[in-house]
């Protein structure tokens, strides 16, 4: 996928991968809050995990594919973007707060006048913020296009798989 010249990408690390929050802030302008999660135990870095958590996921869960996770976990999901929504609504109050929780490329749940509503399309284009208000998309899907994502997927594989064995040919060595 390439990035025309009106287009702009720059996911920081921990955006710009399924499940996140989506929160209009203005006209043609959106801020995303990333759901990262978290196995049981695992503290909280906000450097490597931007926006909010789903905590004390089991290890088999976080075993299997993105999608199955976010099959298996939707209800704790859910309960996190409603928190999230909450604290907003109560440091800001606005009267129509606009949101989508963005479960995949097609699978969206949009929140208006205080309910959700699943859709088969989600937010794309317009002006992309991360938490701290900078922009990291302009014009682009509100995700990180496919060969990225299955770039992270094999180095992760790499790490988990591969890595150890060398490390441990080393050490005979």
């Amino acid at each position: 996928m390439k990035t025309q010249w009106h287009q702009h990408r720059l996911f920081k690390s921990g955006y710009g991968e399924f499940p996140y929050i989506i929160i209009k802030v203005g006209h043609a302008l959106y801020m995303q809050i990333p759901i990262h999660f978290l196995k049981e135990s695992e503290e909280v870095d906000v450097k490597k995990h931007p926006g909010t958590q789903v905590r004390n996921v089991k290890e088999k869960v976080l075993e299997e594919s993105r999608e199955s996770q976010i099959f298996l976990l939707q209800d704790e999901i859910l309960a996190t973007t409603e928190f999230v929504l909450r604290k907003i609504r109560s440091t800001k109050p606005q009267k129509n707060l606009e949101a989508c929780l963005v479960l995949g490329k097609k699978q969206a749940l949009y929140f208006r006048d205080g309910r959700f509503t699943p859709q088969v399309y989600i937010p794309t284009g317009a002006t992309l913020l991360d938490q701290m208000g900078n922009i990291i998309g302009m014009n682009v899907e509100h995700y990180k296009p496919f060969e990225i994502n299955l770039f992270s997927r094999l180095w992760i594989q790499l790490e988990r798989e591969i890595f150890p064995y060398f490390c441990s040919v080393w050490r005979v060595i």
